[in-house]
């Protein structure tokens, strides 16, 4: 029996399957539909970069490399078997069955599930050598975590000027921009002191106040010290989030953080993988519709009347069908066309794409996107409740039925 990584990887390999037809698709519409619309179509399907990177990452993923930074007892181990899924840092300080560890002067860690490695971890303190700064470079990080801890009183300043000097480094060795991520620890042995003031210290400023704000609106002395300096570095730091000492409360919060800043997509998709196996298929889904949406909205920046309202049908039916397919379903291009028009109430199985198009302009009325000319805004929202409709209807098992109302309700949100 096929576990479920298993069927989730074979469903996202279908979808990048069916996406790398879609030029061989559109050569087989039927002979009505203008090359120029063809043409339109491809140009704008196989030039996004973002949709091709992602469609990639499904057969290229592989495991993140994280650099874990920070003081002695700052919560670099919690975070390691944190990451790992296993306790493995205090219990075999040498290796275990879920963790592979190399001792040298900095830690490397490869997190295992059976024989696959999932996750490589780099620990290491700040405290800044030329051989480290090798090191950290030949490790090649997809994402850094600096920890804080908020109970004591720390050296920031020396510690983002290691990340500053990393990054500028890494890049110009020829590697990717190295995002940083700053979280402050123990924020629960943390005493009062309000902080209303760092509302006012611009985006960062933003950050660190929503980070702190677990069950009260107060910081720690000693991080109120400190927090010019955050805010000094704003360029080095991407993100900030605050993490409790026990059990490593907000944890989920980091996780969502650390993907979303990874550039790499086969690390991101690789990190998904691991931790977010139960929403793979509603995220990749998500991402679909975004992309989807981005691209409506190029393509209505030149007009299209009514009479070519298939140019949009066509870009969203294809969304549709690959939306379909990471829930496993078998559903084509004029399969797609069909769920879309199905919403505002036409049938159409057993009709040919002409009948569709047809329909299609008939319909302009209702679809959120239809005008004489389409409006770039339009098209991005329309196509967006349409993506959001499909979400739900085929990876949520909402029945068609809530499926056409919520539609309903979101076209009318995107007019």
């Amino acid at each position: 029996m096929k576990d479920d990584k298993t069927l989730i990887l074979e469903r996202l390999e279908s979808v990048r399957k069916y996406y790398e037809k879609f030029e061989d698709m559109l050569d087989d519409l039927p002979f009505f539909i203008p090359k120029s619309t063809k043409k339109m179509l491809k140009k704008y399907l196989g030039q996004d970069k973002e949709l091709e990177a992602l469609m990639e990452s499904i057969s290229t993923q592989r495991p993140p490399r994280l650099l874990i930074a920070g003081d002695r007892g700052v919560g670099k181990s919690a975070l390691v078997n944190a990451l790992c899924r296993a306790r493995i840092v205090e219990t075999s300080p040498y290796g275990g069955e879920n963790v592979d560890r190399v001792v040298n002067d900095i830690d490397i860690y490869a997190c295992k599930r059976g024989d696959e490695t999932e996750i490589e971890i780099f620990e290491t303190s700040t405290y800044k050598t030329a051989e480290k700064i090798t090191q950290i470079i030949n490790f090649k990080p997809d994402a850094a975590i600096l920890l804080l801890d908020s109970s004591r009183d720390v050296d920031i300043h020396s510690q983002l000027e290691f990340f500053e000097d990393l990054k500028k480094k890494i890049e110009g060795s020829g590697g990717n921009k190295l995002p940083l991520i700053v979280a402050i620890t123990k924020v629960d042995e943390a005493s009062d002191q309000t902080y209303e003031e760092l509302v006012d210290e611009g985006e960062m400023g933003k950050k660190i106040a929503l980070s702190v704000d677990i069950d009260r609106n107060q910081l720690r002395e000693s991080l109120s010290k400190y927090r010019g300096t955050i805010l000094a570095h704003g360029n080095v730091v991407d993100e900030i989030v605050a993490l409790s000492s026990l059990n490593l409360y907000n944890f989920d919060e980091l996780r969502r953080i650390i993907e979303d800043v990874m550039i790499d997509p086969n690390a991101q998709m690789g990190f998904r993988m691991t931790f977010r196996l139960s929403e793979v298929l509603s995220g990749v889904s998500n991402r679909l519709v975004k992309l989807f949406s981005g691209m409506a909205a190029v393509i209505a920046l030149t007009p299209i009347p009514v009479a070519d309202l298939y140019v949009l049908l066509i870009l969203q039916g294809l969304m549709v069908a690959l939306i379909a397919r990471l829930s496993g379903r078998d559903v084509n291009l004029k399969t797609g066309i069909e769920f879309i028009l199905s919403l505002g109430g036409v049938t159409l199985a057993g009709f040919g794409l002409r009948t569709v198009a047809q329909q299609a302009a008939k319909f302009a009325n209702f679809l959120p996107f239809a005008g004489s000319a389409i409006s770039s805004t339009i098209a991005a929202t329309g196509t967006n409740a349409i993506g959001k409709a499909a979400v739900a209807h085929f990876i949520s098992d909402l029945p068609l039925r809530k499926t056409k109302s919520l539609f309903k309700a979101l076209s009318k949100s995107s007019k």
